[in-house]
């Protein structure tokens, strides 16, 4: 019974170290992004260089990618990002590069604990903008429960300067419908990936989204007033919210 003690106490301090490790990596100023696994025979080091397959990052982010053998070197995109590479292996089925590549490629960081490797990208610095302004409106202010509600987003640069905004996708704005601060339906900018994107707001400029929320016949919605609550977030930084009261009879 002691000697079973000690096997659950070892197992539990191993367990805590590499939770620490993996804590002391995404400090403060970084996010976890994804992670994968590689059997140990598909650990590839050479001398101080650390190799990983393409195919297993872009997995892990959710990237499209491909890439082809150009004479000695690859050639590719990956998150509609060009690259080529004359340092890489191909094996197990995979094109393999080194650590340091994917950190210039598409600034991450790739943090190897056992047999599974933890990606981890910098948080953006959060600012809210005054110069900027996210208009929020609805076709009515009242609906019948599973009626359509047409919704529409007005940016707009009310300074004199221009703004550079980035985005992951080219819908970058997030929806949530709230009843008691509680969300009953959401709309995500992860629900839609298709590369990049890039706003370029000169002094007065807008830029117009519209969506039709239909909430599926699953989302229980009780007649009750609702917050629909919008968010614009650029990986650069700015950050936009507005809000509205609606009805659901």
């Amino acid at each position: 019974m002691k000697r079973n003690y000690s096997i659950v106490l070892l197992l539990t301090l191993i367990l805590c170290l590499s939770l620490s490790f993996i804590t002391s990596a995404a400090n403060d100023n970084k996010e976890l992004v994804g992670n994968f696994y590689l059997q140990s025979s598909q650990i590839i080091k050479i001398n101080s260089n650390e190799y990983v397959p393409l195919e297993k990052v872009a997995g892990a982010l959710d990237y499209r990618h491909d890439w082809d053998r150009v004479k000695t070197q690859v050639q590719g995109h990956i998150n509609n990002r060009n690259f080529e590479a004359n340092n890489y292996l191909i094996a197990y089925g995979y094109l393999y590069l080194p650590l340091d590549f994917y950190k210039d490629l598409l600034e991450i960081e790739i943090v190897k604990n056992g047999n599974r490797y933890y990606i981890y990208r910098d948080r953006p610095v959060i600012q809210i903008s005054p110069d900027l302004k996210l208009v929020l409106q609805t076709d009515k202010t009242d609906y019948e429960r599973h009626e359509p509600m047409a919704v529409s987003l007005l940016l707009i640069n009310q300074s004199n300067r221009s703004f550079t905004l980035r985005f992951n996708n080219n819908r970058p704005y997030n929806l949530a419908l709230k009843r008691n601060n509680r969300v009953i339906w959401s709309y995500s900018e992860s629900d839609y990936r298709t590369g990049l994107s890039l706003e370029i707001l000169k002094p007065g400029d807008y830029r117009l989204f519209t969506v039709l929320i239909e909430p599926g016949e699953e989302t229980y919605l009780y007649r009750s007033d609702y917050t629909l609550e919008a968010e614009i977030v650029s990986t650069n930084g700015v950050i936009l919210r507005n809000e509205l009261k609606i009805e659901i009879y």
